[in-house]
């Protein structure tokens, strides 16, 4: 069964991060209320066109008062607005008006080499036993780890052994990647690539549960045996 932060973590990945910034903010107040995390939080900031790096999420994270004026309906109403439902279903998100829709910044370009579809082609497929899918009793399925010696480095950090998750668009062309150590740590994205619209399902049968992260798509699947 899904957790109340699951749902809530659930409905915050369903809305576009590029909000103005006063819904921006009393959504990310709705969203502490809620039970979402930082590093949750920090994870659906990045990609946004106005984001300016983790040390300025921290200190607006810091910043509210987790049981200020704004509560978790905010975050409920709006998921709810953009298609997600409680019970993990969400139909597509309707397109933007065309008329009203905010310019937004070209998308960062990764660095040679370091595409997501690159990146994923030099991974190994993933095995039981990753520390990180032990320690989590998940699948490897659809999942592969960066290699002994690879180059990729994110904030100064080899991700050689890391897991690596791929977000698929809704084309099915991989558009990012999310890395995880065997510790199960710190959690880091694609430098350059775009979560934002990104998925990796679990399942093939019955409806889908909306989940933030794999951990939480291996619970949701096992639990109920439907894709998450």
């Amino acid at each position: 069964m899904l957790t109340d932060t699951d749902r809530a973590i659930g409905a915050l990945q369903s809305i576009p991060n590029d909000l103005p910034g006063d819904d921006w903010m009393r959504l990310s107040m709705g969203a502490k209320n809620a039970g979402v995390d930082f590093e949750t939080w920090h994870s659906w900031c990045q990609g946004a066109s106005n984001y300016k790096g983790e040390s300025d999420c921290r200190a607006r994270w810091k910043s509210i008062d987790p049981n200020g004026a704004v509560k978790a309906g905010t975050l409920y109403k709006t998921a709810a607005e953009y298609g997600w439902r409680i019970n993990g279903n969400a139909p597509p998100r309707p397109a933007p008006d065309k008329a009203t829709a905010r310019p937004t910044e070209p998308p960062r370009k990764p660095a040679p080499g370091q595409s997501a579809a690159e990146v994923w082609g030099r991974c190994l497929p993933a095995t039981a036993a990753h520390g990180y899918i032990a320690k989590k009793q998940g699948t490897p399925d659809g999942l592969r780890v960066v290699p002994d010696g690879d180059r990729l480095t994110i904030a100064g950090q080899s991700m050689a052994g890391y897991l690596a998750v791929p977000a698929y668009a809704p084309d099915g062309e991989i558009q990012s990647l999310q890395f995880i150590p065997a510790s199960g740590g710190k959690k880091l994205n694609l430098p350059g690539a775009s979560m934002a619209g990104g998925s990796f399902t679990l399942g093939t049968d019955g409806p889908v549960y909306l989940c933030e992260g794999v951990g939480a798509a291996w619970s949701a699947w096992q639990s109920t045996g439907h894709r998450a």
